[in-house]
């Protein structure tokens, strides 16, 4: 899994596979999957993340029990 943020679009985006891109599907509002050939999910978009997920949690984020850092874009 690779997680990503754009400072400027202030987007926060989950991608968990590569695969041939078919459709998004709003789930809940600015919440958007990024959805492939077979209906697998490849990657989940937040909006408006610093309000939706808290600000101080882009710069660093738990993977397992590893604490990485967030590539911030922007």
């Amino acid at each position: 899994m690779k997680v990503t943020y754009d400072k400027i679009a202030d987007a926060l985006y989950l991608h968990f596979q590569e695969g041939v891109f078919s459709r998004n599907n709003e789930v809940n509002e600015g919440v958007i999957l990024d959805i492939g050939k077979g209906n697998k999910i490849l990657g989940i978009e937040i909006l408006d993340a610093s309000r939706k997920v808290g600000k101080k949690n882009f710069e660093k984020i738990m993977i397992g029990k590893k604490l990485v850092g967030l590539p911030v874009f922007a």
